[in-house]
């Protein structure tokens, strides 16, 4: 209905299903809450799979698989919408894997061979694994929740009447292996003991062990690829970082000021979401390559260059000392990092802390 408002009767928009979901009568389907408080059940039933493909379930996806294959080649322009259902994409179940349910990736990886021109859109609110199709896709537009009126707002980016300008707030991995909770060993977590029990409605716990490495900044310190970084957000049209400037500011609460100048160099109005990272020159392997210390968003004609100060505040430059109890300035050589995405850092520099 998104496009259709938008573009108007001139234009016909069809549609084809694509892939079948397995209807709740022949659905393995977990309570959640029943089993989190039943002793008697066992872990591997606790997490058991929600899906059972039968024969006849995976000839109805071909059947509408192909029929979404035969439109895509008659049709002009071609967007293939899939994701995560709230089956999958839900509080109280741990997904086994990354991988799109109901066989999105065989539709996705067909309509691909016959259009390489599509544009992949997901509506998810957690990682999907992409590794097989996502440098094939001619775009990927990440459409998160977006409610009631999330179609015309995806109708407006795709259509460029938006400049879309969002930034990844997490690093989307290829698989499941790779995240930390699995990788140190902390998933599917340890039974309760039975103090923990009689205070939390749970069969079981998990002990964090990242330390500092939480999230994104895991990645990087391990050198793990991920498929998208924290941060990453692509626009209709381009900026350019320049004039960096690292002083002193002279105040205890926020050490470090910057200044640099950010250019529009592309033909179209947009925003851009400065992004600024620190680390240690001498960080141990137990702490992170670089945090996220400060960002700012700039709207910019074309052509336009506009100057920005930033100040970090000494928090950037803190950890948590157990023997202090408290935040504790660190004294050193931090690098300052000035990007668009955690990956890609635009401009560079150094601050002394004392």
């Amino acid at each position: 209905m998104g496009l259709k408002s938008q573009l108007g009767g001139n234009c016909q928009v069809t549609f084809a299903r694509g892939y079948y979901i397995v209807p709740k009568d022949i659905r393995v389907d977990v309570s959640w809450q029943k089993t989190s408080i039943d002793d008697e059940k066992a872990d591997d039933q606790f997490m058991e799979e929600r899906g059972v493909v039968s024969e006849e379930v995976r000839e109805k996806q071909r059947l509408l698989r192909e029929e979404a294959v035969a439109l895509a080649k008659e049709a002009d322009e071609v967007l293939i919408i899939g994701g995560l259902n709230h089956d999958y994409d839900v509080e109280g179940y741990d997904r086994e894997d990354l991988t799109l349910p109901y066989a999105q990736d065989e539709l996705i990886e067909a309509v691909l061979d016959v259009r390489p021109d599509a544009v992949v859109v997901l509506r998810a609110g957690s990682p999907v694994s992409m590794g097989g199709w996502k440098d094939r896709a001619k775009a990927i537009v990440w459409d998160w929740y977006a409610g009631m009126e999330g179609g015309s707002a995806l109708a407006e980016v795709l259509l460029g009447k938006v400049n879309p300008s969002g930034k990844l707030p997490e690093s989307l991995p290829y698989d499941l292996e790779s995240c930390p909770a699995v990788a140190l060993g902390e998933y599917p977590g340890r039974p309760l003991t039975e103090k923990e029990h009689r205070r939390m409605n749970a069969r079981l716990t998990e002990d964090y062990k990242e330390g500092l490495l939480v999230g994104y900044r895991y990645y990087e310190r391990q050198g793990l690829p991920v498929q998208f970084c924290f941060g990453h957000g692509l626009s209709y049209t381009s900026f350019h970082y320049g004039d960096l400037k690292i002083s002193e500011s002279g105040r205890q609460e926020a050490p470090v000021r910057l200044s640099l100048t950010v250019e529009n160099i592309g033909g179209r109005e947009g925003m851009e979401v400065v992004q600024v990272y620190v680390g240690r020159t001498d960080a141990l392997p137990r702490e992170p390559v670089k945090v996220l210390c400060g960002f700012e968003k700039l709207s910019l004609k074309p052509g336009e260059k506009k100057p920005l100060e930033l100040v970090l505040p000494e928090r950037a430059f803190q950890s948590w000392h157990t023997d202090a109890g408290a935040f504790v300035t660190d004294a050193g050589v931090y690098e300052i990092y000035v990007g668009s995405s955690l990956e890609d850092i635009r401009l560079r520099g150094k601050a002394l802390i004392k």
